[in-house]
């Protein structure tokens, strides 16, 4: 009975798809490929960008670059989302706006679907970031540009802040700590 038991569970592991935030990869907006493993054991916050110039936009891709200079030890992934309105059209454009705000430390992604809604389908980093069955902790969607997901430096989301937790220094530091 214990066998016929063993083999039923390592059967069922078998089809478990069990992945971990070190599983992904994406595609910077400088077209460079780059997996999550890169940053094991760093802390990491992924942030949803604007994908179009708004009034106050400017001011807050500056206070990211300043956070992310004052902080170089923590990995910041900002990412441009087709449902908030990237397209590739739009590709270049983006590039330069957000490379003139943001320093080359910190990380954009090409555009991806970041909604559990997307007809085209979930990117699987933002499939994992937004269901508790694969991160274990959150089952939250994206709400707009400004989301941000919390990982630790064991690949664990930790916390999930929505657009209108915007980012001053205190809040930053208190939520890396």
């Amino acid at each position: 009975m214990r066998i016929i038991i063993l083999l039923m569970l390592v059967l069922l592991s078998a089809f478990t798809v069990s992945s971990t935030f070190y599983d992904f990869r994406f595609r910077t907006i400088e077209g460079v490929n780059r997996q999550t493993s890169e940053f094991a054991g760093r802390k990491i916050v992924i942030l949803v960008l604007p994908s179009t110039r708004q009034p106050g936009e400017e001011t807050y891709l500056q206070r990211l670059d300043s956070l992310s200079k004052a902080h170089p030890e923590i990995v910041m992934i900002g990412v441009p989302s087709y449902e908030e309105g990237f397209s590739l059209d739009s590709l270049q454009s983006l590039k330069i706006w957000y490379r003139s705000e943001l320093d080359s430390q910190f990380i954009i992604t090409d555009g991806l679907y970041t909604r559990k809604t997307s007809v085209i389908g979930q990117h699987p980093l933002f499939k994992w970031l937004t269901d508790k069955d694969q991160n274990i902790h959150f089952n939250e969607d994206v709400a707009g540009p400004g989301q941000q997901f919390f990982i630790n430096g064991q690949g664990q989301l930790y916390c999930v802040a929505g657009p209108e937790a915007r980012f001053s220094d205190q809040l930053f530091t208190r939520m890396m700590e």
